[in-house]
C-alpha cells in the first residue's frame, strides 16, 4: 500500500517516511542548502538537514530531514510531537516545500529533455529538485537579501 506523506502512519513517534516521486536527486539539495544555512537555525551534514521551525501554534519545533542516497527517500523527524503526531502536519508541509517533494520529476525531466541544450544535463542528474523555503516570508527575505548582498548574506 502506498501512502502520501500526510497519510503515512508514523514509524516512530514524530517520525515519517515522506513520499518521494522517482527519479529523485534529493541528496543534491543538501550542498545547496548548506551554503545558505543560517547558523543557529539550520545545520546541514552529508545526508541530513536540521532546522528550527515555528509552527502555527507559535511553538518552536526541531525538523530533521534525512536523505537515503540509495533511494532518495526522505525520513522526517520532528521534536515536540504528541503520541498521535498531531503537531507534525505543518512540519510535513515545510518539508515538502524545502525538498520540492510535490514535484513530478518525470514530467519535468521529459519536458526539459526536449531542449537539446538541457537534455544532457537532465540525463546526468535526473530528478533534480528546486529547493524552496519553510515558508513564504523566509523565501522572500532570502531572495531580497541574496540579491542585494550575496547568496551568503541571508545567513548573517
Amino acid at each position: 500500500m502506498t501512502f502520501t506523506a500526510a497519510e503515512r502512519p508514523p514509524e516512530r513517534e514524530g517520525e515519517l517516511r515522506l513520499a518521494v516521486r522517482q527519479p529523485s536527486a534529493a541528496e543534491r539539495l543538501l550542498p545547496f542548502l548548506s551554503v545558505r544555512a543560517v547558523p543557529g537555525i539550520e545545520h546541514v551534514s552529508a545526508r541530513t538537514y536540521r532546522r528550527s521551525v515555528r509552527t502555527a501554534d507559535g511553538a518552536g519545533r526541531r525538523l530533521e530531514l534525512t536523505v537515503d542516497p540509495a533511494t532518495g527517500a526522505v525520513l522526517m523527524r520532528v521534536s515536540g510531537t504528541d503520541a498521535a503526531g498531531r503537531k507534525t502536519a505543518g512540519m510535513v508541509d515545510a518539508a515538502v516545500r524545502l525538498f520540492d517533494l510535490d514535484a513530478d520529476p518525470q514530467a519535468i525531466d521529459t519536458s526539459l529533455s526536449a531542449d537539446p541544450a538541457l537534455a544532457p544535463l537532465v540525463s546526468a542528474a535526473p530528478g533534480t529538485r528546486l529547493p524552496r523555503a519553510a515558508d513564504g516570508f523566509e523565501l522572500a527575505v532570502r531572495a531580497i537579501v541574496g540579491q542585494q548582498v550575496s547568496v551568503a548574506g541571508p545567513t548573517r
